[in-house]
């Protein structure tokens, strides 16, 4: 049984979730307190404000078009203004499977999906663009 000291606070953004009807948690741990995982206190709240981070920010004007997406799909931003970005492909795990640092000029961008990570199989992803102005995530399907 774990005492005080082996309790640790963990906070997972679930934004990527947004609008799904279901979605499934996974709990993974290394230890070594055999194969024994102590759960306590899960909290979700949707309502939980986000703290000092603005969730779309910039990006509001952001697609990825054609979803489902094919060899040619693109991410389009229109920005009012430059920004360095780091843009990262995830998985429905939460695992980043791409990233890339881009330094985005103002007005129209277009970045290939496929310079993010030219071998997805087929399945549900995420784009996420994360940078000091703002952050933002876009769902899309690889058939």
């Amino acid at each position: 049984v774990p005492d005080q000291n082996d309790w640790r606070f963990e906070e997972v953004s679930l934004a990527p979730m947004a609008g799904e009807d279901h979605v499934l948690i996974k709990f993974e741990t290394s230890s070594d307190r055999q194969s024994y995982l102590y759960l306590d206190d899960i909290n979700i709240n949707p309502n939980a404000p986000n703290v000092g981070v603005d969730e779309i920010g910039v990006f509001n004007n952001t697609r990825i078009y054609p979803n489902p997406i094919d060899g040619n799909s693109q991410i389009e931003l229109n920005l009012e203004e430059n920004v360095d970005v780091e843009i990262s492909v995830v998985n429905v795990m939460g695992q980043k499977i791409g990233l890339r640092s881009a330094q985005l000029q103002a007005g129209l961008n277009r970045i290939p999906v496929s310079s993010l990570n030219s071998s997805l199989d087929a399945g549900i992803y995420f784009i996420q663009l994360n940078s000091d102005k703002g952050v933002n995530t876009i769902r899309f399907i690889k058939n």
